[in-house]
């Protein structure tokens, strides 16, 4: 029952906009990497989509847990496991489809745009406006 823990704990630096682009950390294909504008979306994104599925996979593995107390205790893990499998699957599929609409070359005046929208925030804050940004757009 540790990987949802885990899932929430790695979403946290990717909420604060702490993880600069890198190869080691964070939503890394060739599109996040060609661009820090795309490189923060995607992350803003991820870390929503992983937190809550880390969230949502502590409070189904606990209810498992009571509800089936009377199965073999590898055949619980077994199922929590899968249905953890699962639900972090499901946060990498919105994830992909989010960065699938981004443009894969954002030109430098978008660029020069998005610096300046969001200059006088810190990370965190910044990355709290995109999320808003894209619940508003997603709908």
């Amino acid at each position: 029952m540790s990987c949802p823990p885990l899932a929430v704990v790695l979403g946290v630096p990717m909420a604060f906009g702490l993880v600069p682009p890198n190869r080691f950390y964070g939503y890394r294909t060739r599109k996040t990497l060609s661009s820090t504008v795309v490189w923060y979306r995607a992350n803003s994104i991820s870390r929503s989509s992983l937190i809550i599925a880390g969230i949502a996979a502590i409070g189904h593995n606990a209810l498992f847990q009571h509800d089936h107390a009377n199965l073999p205790s590898a055949t619980q893990q077994l199922l929590m496991t899968l249905s953890t499998g699962l639900l972090l699957v499901l946060a990498l599929v919105i994830s992909a489809f989010y960065v699938r609409k981004l443009s894969p070359n954002e030109s430098q005046s978008n660029h020069r745009a998005y610096q300046s929208e969001y200059r006088d925030q810190t990370p965190s804050e910044a990355v709290q406006t995109q999320s808003t940004d894209f619940a508003v757009s997603w709908r």
